[in-house]
């Protein structure tokens, strides 16, 4: 038997992570159900060389795809008329917005994991169900400019279509040339072919965050989409629907959009919010019950008491997912005596995000004020996220600097507190993971700069 190269595998790998749990991707074929199979098939050098090119993994993975849902969440999309009405492909776009924080991308990751187990369109050129549709996605990341343009994203989308469909693999060596990078252009024309495969009945296509694109090349992808769902409709072609989530007022939805849309707000729609602030709700319960410090076996009311807690910040969080997570973990890191306490502290923490950032860097000491926001500019400043050394090299960096041995110096004497100081005091502004640094939420960009 053949042995696939390492990138082969690499590239399995990195794909399998936005699956469900139990998907099984240990052998030469990957189940996703009884009844649907991978296509992974014995790759040329020519093919998998291809496919290297196209592999995000080669510029790194959008920590948005890790986002999973809390248990018994987000399914109540499923049922809500603009769900339905999309899924039976009038109209073939399903347009999510929400504002910042209002759990957009762990909606969008669901319903990925969704269609991949269970995905079923109709095509109405038949009047037939299309079984395990072909699902694609790309989750947008303004704070990695890598991850911010209508290039990448069509080469994101291609990736993950030839990656579960190596018999598709021939469209994309159309336009491969290994001595230049994949352009638009290439990838659109790549990306059509895909879909317009006759061996593909049915394909869902998932782009999050699409805000975060570039407006000029935004624009001009849902143009090319928008022209593109009419000609299939005109040819009565097997279905392609989209799925787009976005900030309200960040996108601009063109008559031509309009009438091909199916359009719902979250933090805006009564009924919308009230299936939000249920979904924190059981986030919150479920966190909560993982903490001793919350929740003890040995007391008959346990449950009840969370269950109470859980409903006031949820009802405090007004739908902000982002909101309800910065107070957990505070709640984790504080020592309670009395129950009482808590709901105190709850009560007492700041209504929205942007009074909870202020209060973080509030929090700093005086004497490296100055050094943390030039910290925040860096970072915001940064294309991409940095990693530590780069990082370090950056804040070290003053105008007074005329050899490397000073920046080296000044290195070693602040950055130990400035670290700690990012994971203990500032953790709701900034992410550190070890290796890199990177904003917390694309919302503290838009709060201070």
């Amino acid at each position: 038997m053949r042995k696939r190269t390492e990138g082969s595998f690499r590239i399995a790998r990195s794909w399998a992570r936005t699956f469900p749990k139990d998907l099984d991707v240990s052998g030469r074929r990957a189940f996703l159900a009884p009844a649907y199979v991978l296509c992974f098939a014995v790759l040329s050098s020519e093919e998998h060389e291809c496919l290297d090119s196209l592999a995000l993994s080669s510029i790194g993975e959008p920590l948005s795809t890790r986002f999973s849902p809390a248990k018994n969440t987000c399914e109540w999309i499923l049922s809500v008329p603009q769900f339905t009405t999309w899924r039976n492909g009038l109209p073939p776009l399903l347009w999510i917005s929400g504002e910042l924080g209002s759990g957009k991308t762990t909606l969008m990751s669901f319903l990925r994991c969704q269609m991949l187990e269970q995905g079923v369109l109709v095509d109405n050129s038949g009047g037939e169900s299309v079984d395990r549709s072909t699902v694609c996605s790309f989750f947008c990341d303004d704070r990695n400019k890598d991850f911010a343009n209508a290039t990448v994203i069509l080469r994101g989308l291609v990736w993950d279509i030839v990656s579960q469909r190596h018999d598709l693999i021939h469209h994309a060596l159309k336009d491969f040339q290994s001595s230049r990078p994949w352009s638009y252009n290439q990838l659109w024309r790549t990306l059509q072919a895909l879909l317009d495969d006759p061996k593909v009945r049915g394909a869902c296509i998932m782009i999050d965050a699409l805000d975060e694109c570039n407006r000029k090349e935004r624009l001009g992808l849902l143009k090319d989409l928008v022209k593109y769902l009419g000609k299939r409709s005109k040819a009565g072609c097997h279905p392609v629907n989209i799925i787009l989530s976005s900030r309200p007022s960040k996108i601009g939805i063109s008559p031509e959009l309009k009438a091909h849309s199916s359009y719902f707000m979250l933090d805006q729609d009564v009924v919308m919010r009230e299936h939000v602030i249920a979904d924190i709700r059981r986030f919150v319960l479920e966190d909560l019950l993982s903490d001793g410090q919350f929740f003890s076996r040995d007391d008959p009311d346990g449950i009840v008491k969370l269950t109470v807690l859980a409903n006031i910040i949820a009802t405090k969080s007004e739908g902000s997912f982002l909101w309800a997570s910065l107070v957990l973990e505070e709640l984790h890191t504080r020592s309670f005596i009395k129950p009482r306490d808590i709901e105190v502290f709850i009560s007492e923490c700041p209504s929205d995000l942007r009074a909870i950032y202020y209060e973080s860097l509030s929090k700093v000491d005086h004497k490296h004020r100055k050094t943390i926001v030039k910290s925040l500019h860096i970072i915001v400043a940064a294309r991409r996220p940095l990693t530590v050394a780069e990082f370090k090299s950056a804040l070290a960096v003053e105008r007074w600097h005329q050899t490397l041995e000073q920046v080296q110096r000044t290195i070693d004497k602040d950055l130990e507190y400035i670290t700690s100081c990012f994971q203990n005091v500032l953790n709701s502004l900034v992410r550190t993971d070890g290796s890199t640094i990177t904003l917390r939420h694309q919302s503290v960009k838009k709060t201070f700069f």
